[in-house]
């Protein structure tokens, strides 16, 4: 698995930008990532800041699940479902 932090970078084309991941000591390009549209740049640019706080709502994620866990009654249903949701999220981002 790829570990933040992630960085994207700006190239010489628009619509195009490099994703890498920067966890120290394993630096790495991920990918380069291409706007399906030259006209939609702004939304392509949201997207890419979605893509780079990847890392900090995995890490969020994590949290909450570990401190739904440590709850040991949970008698409220709700919070049960949440962290029973949050256990298959995880297991299928294979974490």
């Amino acid at each position: 698995m790829l570990h933040g932090p992630w960085k994207i970078t700006e190239t010489n084309a628009l619509e195009r930008r490099n994703l890498f991941s920067l966890k120290p000591g394993e630096e790495v390009h991920i990918a380069t990532i291409l706007s399906g549209s030259s006209s939609r740049i702004a939304q392509f640019e949201r997207h890419m800041k979605l893509i780079e706080a990847v890392p900090d709502m995995l890490a969020g994620l994590l949290l909450a699940r570990q401190t739904l866990h440590e709850i040991k009654f949970l008698e409220n249903t709700d919070l049960k479902m949440t962290r029973n949701r949050l256990d298959e999220l995880i297991a299928r981002l294979g974490l």
